[in-house]
């Protein structure tokens, strides 16, 4: 690749400077397969913040006007932002409110030129109430969440939950009765689904990730818990769920196999539920592995090799999605339905 690029400097006579910008500037726009495309639905939702001296603030008040590509329109943001994601826009001091809702119109990407460790562009920007951080710190909800308590410091990327923007949507229509929260985008349908008490992981299993499992044709019969496996000379009980295993005593070979957790906010345990399931996958020879928690589930395939890439699950959502929307529900059930698994070699 560095051979070509430099070739491809050289024979349009681009210094390094002129290089870079065609690169990561000017080649973006002319990228066929990111024009005119339909923003996908939203899996996640981040926040960013603005200030900048003001720059930003003047960009973010003349919302409405042109919001084509420029790198006004390029903010700070997590590096596992997908496009299609909710964007809540935050200005920071003096202001200290909550200026806007916006969609991520790119993944998260690396540019070695930018001070900021990933960007994302940004698109279809909605004002809101303002809702300022003394609101955030004095509402009985977010005043127990860890990115209000400690005074959004380091906002730039934090993902915020499903409940987390529900209430945010509450505090919006707290501070302008008449404000249309309907024309915000929405992570699901209907929010009005109840799973009931979910304190541990327990309960993930039996409330949210059963029931489903009994919706898209499994029987309890299709799928082993705590499955004894042999790993070196040691038996440990591990898989949560493993379905249609094969094999003696200690079992060789699973299609498909799920890790629950109670909660895998942060980076650092939906990583280790990843990997966690991935060297279970790899023992039993499954071609598809998920990892689900109070909040969503993540299916990747495995590949004969073993592998798996934890940045491009083939399916990710949040279970009331899942539940409330019937074409997420019948999306899944074709990756992972007990017909499709049953038939797996």
């Amino acid at each position: 690749m560095n051979d070509a690029f430099h070739n491809f400097a050289d024979d349009n006579n681009l210094n390094d400077e002129e290089f870079c910008a065609c690169l990561y500037g000017f080649a973006p726009m002319m990228l066929e397969e990111n024009k005119n495309q339909e923003l996908p639905e939203p899996t996640n939702i981040w926040f960013t913040g603005g200030g900048a001296g003001g720059k930003d603030f003047y960009y973010l008040d003349n919302l409405g006007k042109d919001t084509s590509y420029n790198q006004d329109n390029i903010w700070a943001c997590n590096e596992h932002t997908k496009r299609g994601d909710i964007i809540v826009m935050y200005c920071k001091s003096p202001r200290s409110y909550i200026h806007s809702i916006w969609r991520a119109d790119s993944g998260g990407f690396f540019n070695p030129f930018d001070y900021y460790h990933c960007r994302s562009t940004i698109c279809n920007g909605i004002k809101v109430p303002h809702v300022s951080i003394h609101d955030l710190k004095n509402d009985k909800y977010f005043s127990q969440v860890p990115i209000v308590r400690g005074n959004l410091q380091g906002l730039n990327g934090k993902e915020l939950s499903a409940e987390d923007y529900e209430n945010l949507l509450r505090l919006f229509r707290e501070k302008d009765s008449s404000y249309k929260i309907e024309k915000l985008p929405k992570l699901f349908n209907s929010s009005n689904i109840n799973f009931g008490i979910i304190k541990i992981e327990k309960d993930v299993e039996e409330n949210i990730l059963i029931p489903f499992l009994k919706k898209i044709g499994y029987k309890e019969t299709d799928w082993t818990r705590q499955l004894t496996l042999k790993a070196g000379r040691n038996e440990k009980a591990i898989p949560d769920f493993v379905f249609f295993a094969k094999g003696e005593k200690h079992f060789e070979n699973a299609p498909f196999v799920i890790e629950a957790k109670y909660d895998m906010s942060s980076v650092l345990e939906q990583q280790k539920a990843f990997s966690q399931c991935l060297s279970y996958a790899r023992m039993l020879h499954s071609k598809l592995m998920g990892i689900c928690d109070k909040e969503r589930i993540l299916i990747y395939k495995v590949s004969n090799l073993g592998e798996a890439d934890r940045s491009s699950p083939i399916f990710e959502n949040h279970w009331k999605a899942v539940y409330s929307d019937n074409i997420i529900g019948i999306k899944l059930k074709k990756i992972i339905g007990s017909e499709i698994v049953r038939e797996i070699k």
